[in-house]
């Protein structure tokens, strides 16, 4: 019989896996920091702020657009780690974009940057300020901070945010009219002008700025993905060992015939996710988007019981409890850890009872959907490897098609996550899931990953 590392539970075995992990995730993080750092963006999960400059004037300008405002206005920058990496600009304003078939103007009540510290005294070295005291225009930066966190070129590697600092040949900004919306400006090596209402303008900039995120950074992540998800699947397969997911079969055995094909409520069922999620991301319906999986969990385990699955088929059952338990914290915890990309904590907040049981319900209510009824439909119907490998992609896709409908349209960091990033964590999952038949790994996962970020203060 294949005995695993960790038979019957022995400590050592668990020990030299997670010291294993650590040794090889933590060399290559260091490495690719080492070499650029800068390549992994920084942290940006909140901005702070407490400083209010006036300015009697303000007047800045790059090779395509001009701000201008000619009465008093106020500056407040944007800090992370005792630097400034993005200026907030409030007073009364005009602005003029200049497109090589038309000159577009407009004006504005408000203004975002981000941008490096040295463009910010540049910046602010450039006209007159003076510090003063006034919490309202605070008020109305707070907003506006919060609101371009993701306005520009990032990534989310396991709900944490990395931003990248704008090269000196590229000038971002959210311009805040109220004729046109919120206005998202980018002059890199295409020029875009987004606005939320009116028409949008995109042109290649003839003097062809460098790229952005810098050229290394998609060869230095896809790379890191691919060594994480094979470090994870060998845990998980090391830890397994002596599971013989052939005895899992009866799990299918008193399935209606209807359960051998991927069938109509399926796709339906799929669908109606795409078109309320989209909706949701188009009108706010729900606060938090989340929301909307318990509602197609519910619907899944209908469906799924109409099939003829039991709980126990689904993934809802205590089989090998302690292991998978042990499991699903191991993949949460170097998840973690390698999302975080070498950051470390400065604080707990203690979450409320409230907050950890939406995070598991959402959690659990994912897996339910995303393991227990589509991979579960997929598998029965072409097979274990097909569905492993269809089901990742298919939950990116779902992801990102709603992204088509926003008004800023879809981003390279939107791109990535739906089809790099969530396939590689949701290959992860199902595999887990195919070896111990339980939700309990991917639950751990979810619901750690969900509230970690909202506990940890980095």
């Amino acid at each position: 019989m294949k005995r695993s590392l960790v038979y019957t539970f022995n400590p050592l075995g668990a020990v030299l896996i997670v010291l294993l992990i650590i040794i090889v995730s933590g060399s290559l993080a260091l490495l690719l920091l080492i070499s650029n750092p800068d390549s992994f963006g920084i942290v940006t999960n909140d901005f702070s702020f407490n400083e209010v400059y006036s300015f009697q004037k303000f007047d800045f300008s790059s090779d395509f657009i001009s701000f201008s405002i000619k009465d008093a206005g106020y500056l407040i920058p944007g800090y992370i780690d005792d630097s400034v990496y993005g200026i907030t600009i409030i007073g009364n304003g005009s602005y003029v974009l200049k497109s090589p078939d038309k000159e577009l103007q407009g004006s504005f009540d408000a203004l975002f940057m981000p941008l490096s510290p040295e463009r910010y005294m540049q910046i602010r070295d450039g006209f007159l300020v003076k510090k003063i005291y006034n919490s309202e225009p605070l008020e109305k930066a707070r907003k506006i901070f919060e609101e371009n966190k993701t306005s520009f070129f990032h990534i989310v590697l396991f709900n944490h945010i990395r931003s990248f600092i704008p090269d000196p040949d590229i000038y971002l900004g959210s311009i805040y009219s109220q004729n046109r919306g919120m206005i998202r400006f980018i002059e890199a090596k295409n020029v875009t002008f987004i606005p939320e209402k009116g028409e949008k303008i995109n042109f290649r900039n003839p003097k062809a700025c460098s790229e952005y995120p810098p050229n290394n950074l998609l060869p230095i992540t896809f790379l890191g993905l691919i060594i994480i998800t094979l470090i994870f699947s060998l845990t998980i397969y090391i830890l397994t060992l002596d599971l013989n997911t052939k005895k899992n079969s009866y799990l299918f055995k008193d399935i209606n015939s209807k359960a051998q094909k991927t069938n109509l409520q399926l796709t339906i069922l799929i669908i109606s996710f795409v078109v309320v999620f989209s909706l949701n991301t188009l009108y706010h319906i729900l606060n938090n988007s989340d929301l909307i999986y318990p509602i197609f969990a519910a619907l899944s385990l209908v469906i799924m019981m109409k099939k003829g699955y039991t709980f126990l088929g689904i993934g809802i059952n205590n089989s090998n409890f302690l292991r998978c338990v042990f499991l699903g914290l191991i993949i949460a915890i170097m998840g973690i850890l390698i999302g975080s990309m070498g950051v470390i904590p400065r604080g707990l907040d203690t979450p409320p009872v409230k907050l950890i049981l939406v995070s598991f319900l959402i959690g659990l209510s994912k897996e339910i959907f995303f393991r227990g009824f589509i991979q579960n439909s997929l598998e029965k119907a072409f097979g274990f490897l097909p569905s492993l490998l269809i089901t990742p992609f298919l939950i990116g896709l779902l992801h990102f098609i709603p992204n088509l409908l926003l008004p800023n349209g879809v981003d390279s960091s939107s791109l990535f996550n739906s089809f790099a990033v969530i396939p590689s964590v949701s290959f992860i999952l199902g595999y887990s899931f195919y070896k111990t038949r339980s939700l309990v790994p991917s639950t751990i996962f979810q619901t750690l990953i969900n509230l970690v970020p909202l506990t940890l203060i980095y």
